[in-house]
């Protein structure tokens, strides 16, 4: 009786234990969780901050180019006087004949 009540208390204090590590490595785990997703967070803020400055700054370099070049190209525009289209628009004859194809027939099968 005494080894059952024994073997018992080793059992429980056992588990007593496993549960307390398995709870704080739980719980120091979800702290590194919390360290590296707070890092990751800062890292992808930097990049994409780091992203807006180097797109605004050549958005306004590239607008800037347009507005130069943009006057240099309208000087080469086109001044031709527009043709004006026919009054009566032209019809097409219907009243020819078709031509009428020949049929192909395929070739006799030979037996080989």
């Amino acid at each position: 009786m005494k080894s059952e009540i024994k073997q018992i208390t080793i059992f429980s204090v056992t588990l007593f234990v496993t549960l307390i590590f398995s709870f704080s490595a739980h719980s120091q785990d979800d702290t590194t969780k919390n360290e590296y997703q707070k890092e990751f967070d800062d890292f992808l803020n930097n990049i994409q901050q780091e992203f807006k400055t180097f797109k605004s700054k050549n958005d306004s370099v590239f607008y800037q180019f347009l507005q130069e070049n943009w006057k240099e190209f309208e000087l080469f525009k086109d001044q031709r006087k527009a043709v004006p289209k026919p009054k009566i628009q032209p019809r097409v004859d219907t009243t020819r004949t078709r031509i009428k194809y020949q049929e192909i027939k395929p070739l006799d099968k030979r037996k080989t």
